[in-house]
């Protein structure tokens, strides 16, 4: 339970960065890393 929780955290994660960097091009990658490192262990 505990990692397929975690895959979809993860994709929904990837997405939201995708779009993000997408739609903020002007924000670099490390914007979205800190945003995975803040979100990861809220999991």
């Amino acid at each position: 339970m505990v990692t397929v929780t975690l895959s979809i955290t993860s994709e929904i994660v990837v997405t939201a960065g995708v779009l993000l960097s997408t739609r903020f091009s002007k924000l670099p990658p490390v914007v979205a890393v800190m945003v995975v490192l803040t979100v990861l262990p809220l999991t």
